[in-house]
């Protein structure tokens, strides 16, 4: 289940299970490409708590450590940093676009044409 306040959202054609351990994967960019060779793409709504929140929870890792983490692997080679956007609304345009993206948004009822993962517990 996702942290209080928040959504894990993927395109509405991935149909894979996701447990929490996977989505820290993800997120770190540890796995890079889903089981139908979509590359990951990590999308975030900045300046927001609730995100915040989760990402220390999935991950470990406040914003700033989050962002040097990111900094670190884009710097290599190793992987693009997350896309950042300002609204929800632009996130989930931005996910429902493409097939490989994956988003943490605020908690809504009205997430059209996204599915919403269901955590599977370790």
């Amino acid at each position: 289940m996702a942290t209080a306040g928040t959504s894990v959202i993927v395109h509405s054609e991935n149909k894979e299970i996701i447990k929490e351990l996977d989505l820290a994967f993800l997120l770190l960019g540890k796995r890079q490409k889903w089981n139908d060779e979509n590359e990951v793409v990590i999308a975030l709504v900045e300046n927001d708590q609730s995100i915040e929140n989760a990402l220390i929870e999935y991950t470990g890792l406040g914003t700033e450590r989050f962002k040097r983490h990111w900094n670190r692997i884009a710097f290599t080679g190793r992987g693009q940093p997350p896309r950042k956007f300002k609204t929800a609304k632009e996130l989930v345009a931005f996910v429902n676009a493409n097939k490989g993206a994956i988003g943490l948004v605020k908690e809504s009822k009205y997430l059209p044409g996204v599915r919403v993962l269901k955590l599977a517990k370790h």
